[in-house]
């Protein structure tokens, strides 16, 4: 005996049946459009007075950087000498400014001499370079050699013409305006930062405070310890390859190892750049100078990359190699050199920003569900 299926249930005292779905298609009011438009307008604008004045915010930025280098030795001089803040910022720049007149007048006279020996020895490296096989190869086809002389030759009067003078002068006008106004704009910013960042936090609702006046407090830190030891990291590695070069009796060693230093600035990348010319020079010295000073500087850059460098960003910016060179690349294409320096205290900023805003998020207790 067979038993039928049951009918599916109807709609009953306590079942509604069911109604078809609607869309609803919200118009596009006109006010929204208007409201977008502008938006869009406004940041365009905004970007666009951006890039005119990038170059007074860069006098900005490298001034708040060096304000966060000088700020522990303002603070100092302010409790051991028991100067007020004005004062305090005045020893400080006073020593600094007669440490760089210093080094200067100890780097410059040699760097002079050393560019000198270097232009009157380069007609004998082009005939050093003329000797090698691959040369004489390039040259018989090419005329490679006769177009090296010829370009060495000319290059004094190159670099005396009138059009290179006012050039050099205008870039030596410039760079003396960019460094007066980054050095007042420091000296501002040592004196009224805290106020400005505390008058900042005051801005902030109660309960907000105490968390943004950490996040920049570790900001601060972070960049003024990065900055200061990546200067002595990049100090160690000129004074090294200069005591290196003289060693092997290389022509232009001050020359060399001032490049090696203010290249060394850069992480991952710098000391690479800056052993270049070393190592092309110690060539024409001979193969086995060249090789000697190329493994120098190989075995140099492992240490730096695998082992200083690493400590400077632990203890610092805590960034990982990739993110440094992804860092160093963008500035260097935004910015130039200065671009690539600046970036890995931006990049130390921007990471300490986006951790403190996850571990809000992560804290902050889910809301409570609406009663269906």
């Amino acid at each position: 005996m067979s038993t039928a299926a049951p009918p599916p249930p109807g709609p009953g005292p306590d079942r509604l049946p069911e109604r078809p779905r609607r869309v609803a298609i919200a118009a596009v009011r006109p006010r929204v459009v208007v409201t977008t438009i502008l938006i869009i307008v406004g940041i365009a604008a905004a970007l666009w007075l951006v890039w005119l004045t990038r170059r007074i915010i860069t006098w900005v930025l490298i001034a708040a950087f060096l304000a966060a280098v000088l700020n522990p030795a303002v603070d100092a001089f302010q409790k051991r000498l028991r100067l007020r803040r004005v004062p305090a910022i005045s020893v400080t720049f006073l020593l600094g400014l007669s440490a760089t007149a210093g080094i200067l007048l100890m780097l410059v006279p040699p760097l002079i001499d050393a560019g000198q020996e270097l232009a009157d020895d380069a007609p004998g490296y082009v005939d050093r370079l003329a000797d090698t096989r691959l040369v004489r190869e390039l040259d018989e086809r090419y005329d490679v050699v006769d177009r090296m002389q010829e370009f060495v030759r000319d290059l004094p009067d190159r670099l005396g013409g009138a059009d290179t003078a006012v050039s050099v002068v205008q870039t030596l006008f410039s760079g003396l305006v960019g460094t007066l106004t980054v050095l007042v704009l420091t000296f501002l910013f040592l004196i009224y930062g805290r106020q400005l960042r505390d008058q900042a936090i005051a801005s902030l609702p109660a309960d907000r405070r105490a968390r943004f006046h950490g996040l920049l407090s570790r900001m601060y830190k972070s960049v003024g310890g990065y900055v200061a030891g990546n200067i002595l990291v990049s100090i160690i590695a000129g004074v090294a390859a200069y005591i290196v070069m003289r060693l092997f009796g290389i022509p232009a060693a001050a020359a060399l190892a001032f490049w090696v230093a203010i290249t060394d600035l850069v992480p991952l990348v710098g000391a690479t750049v800056g052993a270049i010319p070393a190592v092309s020079v110690a060539f024409f010295s001979g193969w086995p100078i060249g090789v000697g000073v190329a493994a120098y500087f190989l075995i140099y850059q492992q240490v730096e990359n695998n082992f200083v460098q690493p400590i400077v960003m632990r203890k610092t910016t805590r960034l990982n190699p990739l993110a440094v060179l992804v860092a160093v690349l963008v500035g260097a294409e935004l910015l130039g050199i200065l671009g690539a320096l600046l970036a890995i205290p931006a990049a130390a900023m921007i990471k300490l920003l986006a951790a403190d805003l996850l571990e809000h998020r992560r804290r902050r207790p889910p809301a409570p569900m609406d009663a269906a």
